[in-house]
């Protein structure tokens, strides 16, 4: 029987990987499909035909570009990548850091929220309008925004969340702070049913690790003397 941490801590990990694994499809297809068009574009270009479909070669990056952008911007808020200030929060403890992230997180919603309801209300006008080639409707593109606004939403809440009821390490973007061992590491050891890893197995990886160490110390020293 799972108990109700467990229970919830499973379903924020679901979600999140559910995110992540959406933001990467989207970045993974909007790349492909530009690489592929502007491959044709130089082929065309080569066959001395690139001017009958330049037009086109240069509707589908328009496109496509927002969503490779806020595929990259969603998948780098699930590490806490993304550029911040950390003065504050970097240098408070306990209670205090929890009153600044609480205080950032609801900063975030409300610029979040403002900008996908504005982007909601805009989105009725902008479908009417369409692509002179294509004709695909402008509210396409709107509509990555607002989903990658809502899509971060919850990134930063499913962050919080774990933060606040299990003391998991928050992304460094949250405290300053470097992130733990790997890339769940720290944040595993901390979630409920959480079981370690045997003590045989960690011998062996830390053997590994010196045994790997020590076969490349002497090809550094003999490139450094040659």
């Amino acid at each position: 029987m799972v108990d109700g941490k467990t229970g919830l801590s499973h379903a924020l990990d679901r979600i999140e990987r559910s995110i992540n694994l959406l933001a990467r499809l989207v970045m993974m297809a909007s790349m492909l499909t530009l690489f592929i068009v502007l491959l044709l574009s130089i082929l065309l270009r080569f066959l001395g035909r690139g001017q009958d479909w330049s037009v086109l070669m240069s509707e589908l990056p328009t496109l496509l570009l927002p969503w490779l952008i806020f595929g990259g911007v969603v998948a780098a808020a699930q590490y806490g990548a993304h550029l911040s200030i950390t003065f504050l929060t970097g240098r408070l403890r306990g209670g205090p850091q929890r009153a600044a992230v609480t205080l950032r997180l609801l900063a975030i919603f409300w610029v979040y929220g403002v900008l996908a309801w504005n982007t909601l209300d805009v989105l009725p006008i902008v479908a009417d309008e369409h692509s002179a080639i294509l004709g695909v409707s402008n509210g396409v593109t709107y509509g990555c925004v607002v989903g990658g606004f809502v899509l971060l939403l919850i990134t930063e809440a499913v962050h919080y969340l774990r933060y606040l009821l299990w003391a998991v390490p928050l992304p460094s973007s949250f405290t300053g702070e470097p992130p733990g061992p790997g890339d769940d590491g720290a944040a595993d050891q901390a979630r409920p049913g959480f079981q370690a890893e045997p003590e045989q197995d960690q011998l062996r990886n830390q053997s590994q690790s010196r045994v790997a160490a020590a076969a490349v110390r002497p090809a550094c020293s003999a490139r450094g003397a040659s």
